[in-house]
């Protein structure tokens, strides 16, 4: 098992953890092997280049690997409102 983040100055969990930018067109290469699962909870929505990162997470899954990915829920009125004031993009017009 092995995490990441953009940064990891909170983390807080024993067990491996590699700092890593998302939006990075390579960021697979920050890893060493390759996993049986690999997941990202509401992660795409905030990335410059989704496809980009898709092809990170392939390069990443062993063999008959999974990737396990979640979006928010936007059909629902009370997620849309969280998701637009949350949202980067909500604070200055621009999406990051």
């Amino acid at each position: 098992m092995q995490a990441a983040d953009l940064d990891l100055s909170d983390f807080a969990l024993d067990l491996p953890a590699t700092e890593v930018d998302l939006n990075d067109a390579h960021f697979a290469a920050s890893f060493d092997g390759r996993f049986d699962l690999v997941t990202a909870v509401e992660v795409i929505e905030h990335l410059e280049a989704p496809i980009s990162f898709l092809r990170n997470i392939a390069k990443l899954l062993a063999p008959n690997g999974v990737a396990v990915l979640t979006t928010p829920y936007l059909d629902s009125l009370t997620a849309r409102a969280k998701f637009l004031l949350k949202s980067p993009a909500s604070h200055d017009g621009r999406v990051r």
